[in-house]
């Protein structure tokens, strides 16, 4: 496989979904993590509404033996139900989530990591750049986060990773990117690890759920030796491309929750309430009491 060049155009992605979500049971019995909703809009419209403001126009949902890649089918009777009754604006919104991208699922039937989940879609990407996104970051900014990475794509080609600075008190929970700057914002990744103690992190510039991948990290993934807890993660292959790929990671100009734990949940809940008059007093109103 040859390394596609920086001016590859990238209409494909790649969003996960299969994981357990143990941190939200009860409700992930039956309800996949995915589909868990930020005031009313599950975690995986808001990847991929980020997808799609990139210009992306083909996603693969990976997920488990539960569907979320339904959510994106048609509802002809539920929009002409609500046409009937005037609710026209709220028929118009069902079209458009069933209609902003051709929606693909892909089965992942065991849980053998996120570079798994990514080696699954191979076929679906052909031999194009793709992004990566993990619906359970939420990047919400004036510009699309993976619209950020894909610029950067653009400019140097290779693998693309989106990172931000977190606290020196929690590096050891993050993978950590560190290099040289280019250009503000943006350094060539030189050294990557998983969740290092504090002591020993190159850097406190986290991962954090976006990726700009060219293809040739499939050949990895395909030779990739299980790694923790005996799967495959797509970190692995990255560091096996870098040396031979050009690796840079971008600062994203966003704000970000963690919305695969509840804290992280209720945050971006209240971020988003807060831009609802209403709702915003309520809050006020809700604290005072406290």
């Amino acid at each position: 496989m040859t390394l596609n060049n920086a001016n590859s155009v990238t209409t494909k992605a790649i969003i996960p979904v299969a994981g357990l979500g143990t941190r939200f049971l009860p409700v992930t019995r039956s309800v996949p993590k995915a589909l868990l909703p930020v005031l009313g809009i599950p975690l995986v419209q808001h990847a991929v509404n980020d997808a799609v403001e990139a210009g992306i126009t083909d996603i693969a949902i990976v997920e488990d033996a539960r569907s979320v890649g339904s959510y994106f089918h048609s509802m002809p009777d539920l929009e002409g139900r609500l046409r009937q009754t005037g609710r026209d604006e709220l028929a118009d919104q069902m079209v458009e989530i069933s209609s902003q991208a051709r929606i693909t699922s892909i089965k992942q039937l065991e849980p053998l990591g996120n570079g798994h989940a990514i080696l699954l879609a191979k076929n679906f990407v052909d031999d194009e750049p793709f992004v990566v996104i993990f619906p359970d970051e939420i990047l919400w900014g004036e510009y699309s986060s993976t619209a950020q990475i894909l610029d950067v794509r653009d400019r140097y080609g290779g693998n693309v990773i989106a990172v931000t600075e977190t606290s020196w008190d929690d590096v050891h929970t993050k993978g950590i990117v560190a290099g040289p700057s280019v250009e503000p914002n943006v350094i060539a990744i030189e050294q990557m690890v998983e969740k290092p103690p504090r002591d020993e992190a190159p850097s406190n510039l986290a991962i954090i759920g976006r990726y700009a991948l060219d293809p040739a990290v499939f050949e990895h993934l395909e030779r990739m030796e299980r790694g923790a807890g005996g799967e495959i993660w797509l970190t692995d292959a990255i560091i096996a491309c870098m040396g031979q790929y050009p690796t840079h990671a971008v600062t994203v100009d966003a704000i970000r929750y963690d919305a695969g734990v509840p804290e992280g949940m209720f945050g971006a809940t209240l971020h988003q309430a807060a831009k609802d008059p209403t709702m915003r007093q309520m809050i006020v109103d809700f604290a005072a009491e406290l």
